[in-house]
C-alpha cells in the first residue's frame, strides 16, 4: 500500500508500490491510471516544478487524438521526476528517453508507470528521510576536469642586471 510522507516544505507525497498504478489501472479499466498521472504531476508541482496537472492529464487523454501531446507530456513528466531526484540527491536517476521507449513499445508500456513510480519513490524517500531537501535549485554537478596543481613554492627572483 501507499505510505504518505510530509516533506520539509509541508507537501504530502505518497510512496506507492511500483506495480500499484499498473494493477489498479487494469482493475479500473484505466481510470486509476489517469488519476495517478494527475496526482504525480500535482506532487511534482508541490516540489517547485512548473506543471499544471490538468493540462498534463488533458495531454494524455484528449491529446491522444493528435498522437504528439501524450508523448511530450510523458517525456516532460519523466524530466520533472529526474530534476526532483537531482535536487534531493538521488544517484540512480530515471531516464526520460527510456520512459518514452517504454511508452511506445507494445507490451513494454505496461512497465512505464512502474518505472516512473520507482523514480518518484526514490525521490520521496530520500526527501522524507532528511537526507535531501527539495529546493528551487539543483546542486551543481562536479567538474569533469581535474583541479590544477598549486605551485610548491614561489619562484626565486631573477638577478638584477647592473
Amino acid at each position: 500500500m501507499a505510505t504518505s510522507h510530509t516533506l520539509d516544505n509541508g507537501a504530502t507525497v505518497k510512496v506507492r508500490h511500483p506495480l500499484a498504478p499498473l494493477g489498479l489501472g487494469i482493475l479500473t479499466l484505466g481510470i486509476y491510471s489517469l488519476y495517478w498521472y494527475y496526482t504525480i504531476n500535482d506532487e511534482l508541482r508541490s516540489q517547485g516544478e512548473e506543471v499544471n496537472p490538468v493540462i498534463s492529464l488533458l495531454a494524455v487523454t484528449l491529446g491522444a487524438l493528435l498522437l504528439v501531446p501524450p508523448i511530450v507530456s510523458m517525456y516532460n513528466t519523466a524530466s520533472r521526476i529526474q530534476r526532483v531526484q537531482q535536487r534531493v540527491g538521488v544517484t540512480d536517476l530515471i531516464n526520460p528517453v527510456l520512459a518514452l521507449v517504454l511508452l511506445v513499445i507494445p507490451l513494454a508500456n505496461i512497465f512505464q508507470t512502474a518505472y516512473l513510480q520507482l523514480g518518484l519513490n526514490a525521490a520521496w524517500q530520500r526527501a522524507a528521510s532528511g537526507a535531501g531537501t527539495v529546493s528551487d535549485t539543483a546542486p551543481l554537478p562536479a567538474s569533469p576536469l581535474p583541479a590544477a596543481p598549486l605551485p610548491a613554492a614561489p619562484l626565486p627572483a631573477a638577478p638584477a642586471d647592473d
